[in-house]
């Protein structure tokens, strides 16, 4: 038998809608992650617990990304995302793990459902847009992250101070930062993607180009921020001039972690 909290000395069992608050916080927790139904006992619970979970799933208020076999739950905004998700996941992954080389096994672990249908597909274009660079081993590889590496790289020639050129002022950092995430927040609501044009950024943030740019390579640096290749030829001159290079290559976009 399910019971709530004690009303009036006596313990008062549960109500639909009190199971609705639990799976809701349970699956928003879990964020793109999702909870499993065995996970969430509505299988073996009480009528009240039942009548909650199928009314939500009714409503549409949590959606389904995994198998028909293995169903795993999340809140609608993760529906559509499989993709990114097993993106999100990998370049987490390689960012953060304590080894520098990490295998495809430790890699694809947690993903489940649709987004590790996802793996191989979001791997490839991590590769291709060189964030990730994967290694031969045996008859398998090994990955690690471009980001691990930027610590040992020299300086961008392209943002050493121009004697020429009078220096821009330096904002306080604490409205700097406000200033670039703000219009980062902006920029990805309208382009629905987390990664985004320096470019875009620049003309949402109103800030110098040198200003940004230096912001964003420390911001990278320190792990906050990922910056990648995009696509130089299908890129507009305007796009162009939001690059920031690093030991040769030029990075046109940004996301923030």
């Amino acid at each position: 038998m399910d019971l709530g909290q004690k009303e009036n000395g006596k313990v008062a069992r549960k109500t639909e809608e009190d199971y609705k608050k639990e799976f809701l916080a349970k699956i928003e927790n879990a964020r793109e992650k999702g909870v499993s139904k065995s996970a969430l006992c509505t299988s073996k619970g009480s009528e009240e617990k039942v009548k909650a979970f199928t009314a939500l799933h009714k409503a549409n208020e949590i959606s389904d990304i995994g198998t028909k076999k293995y169903p795993r739950w999340v809140l609608p905004r993760y529906k559509n995302q499989p993709f990114e998700i097993a993106y999100n996941h990998i370049e987490k992954k390689t960012k953060e793990s304590k080894e520098l080389l990490i295998s495809k096994n430790k890699l694809i672990a947690g993903l489940k459902g649709r987004p590790k249908n996802e793996f191989d597909e979001a791997l490839r274009i991590l590769a291709q847009e060189k964030k990730i660079i994967m290694l031969k081993a045996a008859r398998s590889f090994l990955c690690i992250h471009i980001d691990r590496l930027i610590p040992f790289m020299p300086e961008p020639a392209s943002l050493a101070p121009n004697p020429n050129e009078p220096a821009s002022p330096a904002p306080n950092p604490e409205e700097l930062r406000k200033s670039v995430m703000d219009s980062y927040q902006k920029v990805k609501q309208r382009f629905h993607f987390s990664d985004i044009w320096i470019f875009e950024l620049f003309q949402e943030a109103g800030l110098q180009m040198d200003v940004l740019k230096n912001f964003l390579l420390k911001e990278s640096r320190e792990g906050r921020a990922v910056l990648s290749y995009g696509d130089w030829s299908l890129s507009s001159d305007e796009i162009h001039t939001g690059a920031i290079e690093i030991n040769g290559d030029q990075h046109l976009m940004v996301r923030f972690l």
